[in-house]
């Protein structure tokens, strides 16, 4: 996970003296439509042109810990629904408390795969605040053996967090947006980026529209051919898959 004070992966990546690595030269081809798609239709939107004339490199980037740092989101929401869904363990946090299950949760979040399982991470350290090395170092043991000691079935978190975060969405739709920061220089680098970028994430489309509007200034249709959301499990390697 990048911190706000490292540079972001886009802005070495898209520097004008970067050369992108060979593995990426497979998405040419599988790309090249999509692209003469993505020109005629998203012209409206700000950044650099779609180039199609000329067979050229393609950048896919991930969103999340590339584009922008969605920790505080995740994290904060994550907290605040744990406390509607266990009312009982949570219960009225101090101050202190709160900042240090905060600070738990941004250390364990490497290892988080999809965003529902950062209620049971926010669970786990409340009750132990040591357990964090144990989450890092074996959360996938882990996950599953804590949900059926606490006889609690994942989908239905699942089910819970996804309505959270969207009520959130709808109703503080500014408070939303400011969980997630961008990292500093993102959005001049892609506008001075030479060559054709996509997104490529697990994150939901709606959510990740609604931050490419606001944090980028690019409103994006619906069917844009230049994300891709939902395309490849979270744990699953993009390159490997976009191959």
């Amino acid at each position: 996970m990048l911190c706000n004070n490292q540079p972001s992966a886009v802005q070495a990546a898209c520097k004008h003296s970067f050369k992108p690595v060979k593995r990426l030269h497979v998405l040419r081809r599988p790309l090249r439509e999509r692209s003469q798609q993505a020109s005629r239709r998203c012209r409206q939107c700000s950044g650099t042109p779609v180039q199609t004339k000329a067979a050229g490199n393609v950048f896919a980037l991930d969103f999340d810990g590339v584009m922008v740092d969605s920790e505080p989101e995740i994290s904060s929401s994550a907290v605040t629904a744990a406390a509607e869904y266990w009312p009982e363990q949570f219960g009225n946090l101090d101050q202190a408390t709160h900042d240090q299950l905060r600070h738990n949760m941004r250390q364990v979040r490497p290892v988080l795969v999809n965003g529902v399982e950062a209620l049971v991470m926010a669970r786990m350290v409340l009750e132990d605040p040591g357990c964090v090395d144990t989450i890092i170092q074996d959360w996938q043991s882990v996950l599953p053996a804590t949900l059926n000691m606490w006889k609690v079935e994942q989908k239905d978190l699942q089910i819970f967090f996804e309505d959270f975060r969207n009520n959130l969405l709808h109703n503080k739709e500014d408070e939303w947006v400011k969980r997630h920061v961008m990292y500093p220089g993102l959005q001049e680098t892609l506008k001075a980026c030479k060559y054709p970028w996509y997104i490529v994430t697990s994150r939901a489309k709606h959510r990740t529209l609604k931050l490419v509007d606001a944090m980028l200034d690019m409103q994006w249709p619906e069917d844009t051919p230049r994300l891709y959301c939902k395309l490849l499990p979270p744990n699953q390697r993009k390159i490997e898959t976009l191959q």
